[in-house]
């Protein structure tokens, strides 16, 4: 018998991909561009580019969970009742291990270039935690949610919405710092308003039967 056909290139795939990209090429841009730590802010980017594994990995768990509920659900009102909670505990999941990349990226960069100015008691830990400011570690979630939703989207079938997703991310990342807003308000206010409207978007269409077939 022939084997399957060869794979060839989506453009909605390779949208999501230069999207992705792009995210995370512009806020390490912008590292350098506004931020009074640019360290800081390359620290946790690089953090993000590996949590990129991570995002990938919760939308396979997504899709292997609502696939075993598709099969289990009695009536479709039963599976999206099972598949409720299933959304926030996968992006629950990579936003954990976004945070536990994030702590050790600056863990290394406070023992490596500890911050200027008199010393600070609390050790390495405390230090590391206080290295980036609140709306840093706000951004840095606003960017994990950028790189999971999309994968998840993808994963289940609307590569055309996680390219447009992850491509808004990018535009919006890129948008705060030409306009003269630090590094941290890129992630928060472009970023977060796009990942509020795609979170809006993928709640109800994950949850539908047609999207784990």
């Amino acid at each position: 018998a022939p084997g399957p056909p060869p794979r060839r290139w989506r453009p909605a795939a390779l949208g999501q991909g230069a999207g992705v990209a792009g995210l995370l090429l512009l806020a390490l841009a912008a590292a350098g561009a506004g931020a009074a730590d640019g360290r800081v802010t390359a620290a946790l980017v690089l953090a993000a580019a590996l949590s990129a594994g991570s995002a990938e990995w919760a939308a396979r768990w997504f899709r292997h969970v609502g696939r075993g509920h598709l099969r289990a659900a009695g009536t479709l009102a039963e599976f999206r009742a099972r598949m409720r909670p299933v959304l926030p505990v996968a992006v629950a999941l990579h936003l954990a291990v976004l945070a536990v990349l994030s702590f050790a990226a600056l863990a290394v960069l406070t023992a490596v270039a500890p911050r200027p100015g008199p010393g600070h008691g609390g050790g390495l830990l405390h230090l590391a935690v206080e290295r980036a400011e609140p709306a840093q570690w706000a951004a840095q979630g606003v960017l994990g949610l950028l790189l999971v939703l999309p994968a998840m989207l993808a994963r289940c079938g609307r590569s055309g919405a996680a390219a447009l997703g992850a491509l808004a991310g990018a535009a919006a990342v890129a948008l705060p710092p030409a306009l003269g807003r630090p590094a941290s308000a890129a992630g928060l206010l472009g970023g977060g308003a796009v990942a509020l409207a795609v979170l809006a978007y993928a709640w109800p269409v994950l949850g539908r039967a047609g999207a784990h077939r």
